[in-house]
Order: structure tokens, then C-alpha cells, then sequence
């Protein structure tokens, strides 16, 4: 093969077999694998899932050629959730090819991830010695390289402890709104963090207002808000309202593979959760 060859895309990895997650090797349609029922006439069954939001590429064995790299989500059994780091190439024909596969962690969020000639390196939340499983909160960064067709992890440094201060200095825009199907398009919407401070624009409006450390790990407290006061259209109104009463009611921050979310949970019992994406600072604002 060429040396300038173009490492597997998205959708190919879409469509690839996996080893080294279940026993024997998955192979994945359109991002997905569902396995048997564990027994005949059940529901419980093993599935992986690809986090499409997480595509890196990079030459990590040196050859030449840029390899890519994917996040696969596999739940088997019980309430654990497992993270793979799936490395893949091509093969002599030109196909793409599952290189090298390694557990992440269980119930793990992944702040960041980068790929540079050389290694993966993520920044991670994971479970830490005095957490609980359902509440990880101890931030580490780790980093694999790539030998004799293995990933091994070569770095795992712990920096501390999951608070609204890993926030500050972020800026991020909306990318989804769940809630009573609510849909977010290109509405920018946007949400800065700063010291103790949150502000952005809305859809219409700028807003304002504090954020404070709640109990636990990624436990906070968002508000009052304040801003300014102009007026729209009806729709852009309306969703400027739902955002602002979620965000201002959001008790939880986490991350899944580089995007924010935000939980909230109003008093009917009705959760909503607010995802962003990272906004560089180069990028256009509202």
C-alpha cells in the first residue's frame, strides 16, 4: 500500500469487526452490534455501540501511514458500562482492519482525547477510591502507545478532583436538548464558564449568572440568572425559555467523549439534559 493512504473514515469504522471487547469478535452495522440473549426467550443481551462524537487519526506505529481511532461502548450484563479504545487501519487490500482494542475503564467519561504521532492521550473521569460507582470523581490523565500491535498504557497520572473549576476558561455551544422531544438545531445558543461565573447567549438574548460546587463530584449549582431583554420570534423565544429553566435548574455536570452534559430534573420528576459541544476560541460566536 501507498504510504499516503487515508486511514479508515467514520462510516467504514461504522462497519468493522472488533476484537479483543466480547469473547469472540464483533463485527458492527452502522455503528451498532446486538448479540443473543444470554437466555433463549430473554431480553438481557451483550451490545456495543460506537461514539460517533470521537474520531482521531495519527501515524501511531510510525510507519508512514495514519491510523485511526474510535470509543466502543459495551454493556453485557448488570448496570456497568465499558469503554474501549479500538485502533484500526487497513489491510493489504485496502479494507479497514481492527488493529488493536483496550479496555478504557468502566463507567469512565472522557473529558478530552487527542491523537498525535505517537500515543492517544485522554483525559478521564473514573471511579476513585472513596467514590461511589455511580459517581466517579477522580480526574486523571492517561496515555497508550502502540508496540508490536498492542495498545498499552504507558501514563496514568491522577489530577485531582471533579468540580466546577474543571470547567472554567471552557466555552461550548448547544447541541442537543432532551426534553419532551425538544430538537436544537443551528440555534446558537452558547454557555462560557469562568471562575465562578456562567454566561452566553441564548437563542436571543445574553444571560448571566453563578455556579457553584454542589455536595458530590460533578454535583452543582447554577444561578440566579440574569440578562437582557430583548424579544424574538415566538419558536426562538420558546426555546430560549426551556434552555434557561433547565440550565438554571441543572444540579449535574459529566462528559461523554469530549461533549458536556448538563442534568436537571424539574418538580414533576421530568429530566432534561443539555449536551454541548466544545467551542474553540477561534471559532465564530453568536
Amino acid at each position: 500500500m501507498s504510504g499516503t493512504a487515508t486511514p479508515p473514515s467514520l462510516q467504514e469504522l461504522k462497519q468493522t469487526r472488533y476484537r479483543g471487547i466480547l469473547p469472540d469478535p464483533v463485527r458492527l452495522t452502522d455503528g451498532d452490534y446486538e448479540g443473543a440473549p444470554y437466555v433463549d426467550g430473554g431480553a438481557a443481551r451483550p451490545t456495543v455501540q460506537m461514539i460517533e462524537d470521537l474520531y482521531l487519526i495519527g501515524d501511531l506505529d510510525g510507519d508512514g501511514r495514519e491510523e485511526a481511532a474510535v470509543v466502543l461502548v459495551e454493556q453485557s450484563s448488570g448496570s456497568g458500562t465499558r469503554l474501549y479504545l479500538a485502533i484500526a487501519g487497513r489491510d493489504a487490500d485496502g479494507a479497514a482492519s481492527n488493529l488493536a482494542t483496550v479496555l478504557i475503564g468502566d463507567r469512565v467519561q472522557i473529558i478530552s482525547a487527542s491523537m498525535d504521532n505517537g500515543g492517544v492521550d485522554m483525559r478521564l473521569v473514573r471511579t476513585g477510591p472513596e467514590d461511589a460507582c455511580c459517581c466517579p470523581g477522580e480526574i486523571v490523565s492517561a496515555r497508550w502507545t502502540m508496540t508490536d500491535g498492542s495498545l498499552r498504557l504507558v501514563s496514568d497520572k491522577v489530577e485531582g478532583r471533579l468540580n466546577a473549576a474543571e470547567l472554567s476558561g471552557s466555552s461550548w455551544r448547544l447541541q442537543g436538548m432532551e426534553r419532551d422531544g425538544a430538537k436544537v438545531e443551528d440555534t446558537g445558543i452558547t454557555l462560557k464558564f469562568e471562575d465562578h461565573r456562567v454566561s452566553g447567549h441564548s437563542g436571543c438574548n445574553n444571560y448571566f449568572g453563578d455556579i457553584q460546587d454542589g455536595a458530590g463530584p460533578g454535583e452543582i449549582h447554577i444561578g440566579p440568572l440574569a440578562g437582557t431583554r430583548m424579544a424574538c420570534e415566538p419558536p426562538i423565544m420558546e426555546l430560549e425559555n426551556a434552555y434557561l429553566r433547565s440550565l438554571q435548574t441543572s444540579t449535574r455536570f459529566s462528559f461523554l467523549a469530549g461533549t458536556l452534559m448538563l442534568s436537571s430534573v424539574d418538580a414533576d420528576g421530568q429530566i432534561t439534559q443539555l449536551r454541548f459541544v466544545r467551542q474553540h476560541t477561534d471559532s465564530p460566536g453568536p
